[in-house]
């Protein structure tokens, strides 16, 4: 891109994000994006799925996406012990920083 008009250019971006609101699901994958409202830069990447899973399986999977995972357990649930209840965000797009949480089914381990 012509480094004449890339300032111009993020700028018509930063006030049309501004105006309309970021949708990260209409935005290319692996792009890299300023967020208007948390100020987070970063790029745009898949969240896989990983709901119903084992935590471990999981870990490795939303990791190798490119994010940080935490482990959040439930107790009570109907869910087998050890596999994912839900996971936030859900699975779509979202920054490359995140902490993707899994939540659960079961006790803490005394491993972690």
């Amino acid at each position: 891109m012509n480094k004449n008009l890339f300032i111009p250019c993020l700028c018509m971006v930063i006030l049309i994000t501004l105006c309309f609101g970021c949708q990260t699901d209409s935005i290319a994958r692996g792009r890299t994006v300023i967020h208007e409202k948390s100020a987070i830069v970063g790029r745009i990447l898949l969240v896989p799925n990983v709901e119903g899973m084992y935590r471990v399986s999981a870990k490795k999977k939303i990791e190798g996406a490119g994010f940080r995972c935490r482990v959040i357990y439930r107790e009570k649930s109907s869910v087998p012990e050890g596999r994912v209840i839900r996971q936030s965000p859900t699975a779509g797009w979202a920054y490359s920083g995140l902490a993707v949480k899994l939540f659960v089914s079961g006790k803490v381990p005394k491993t972690e």
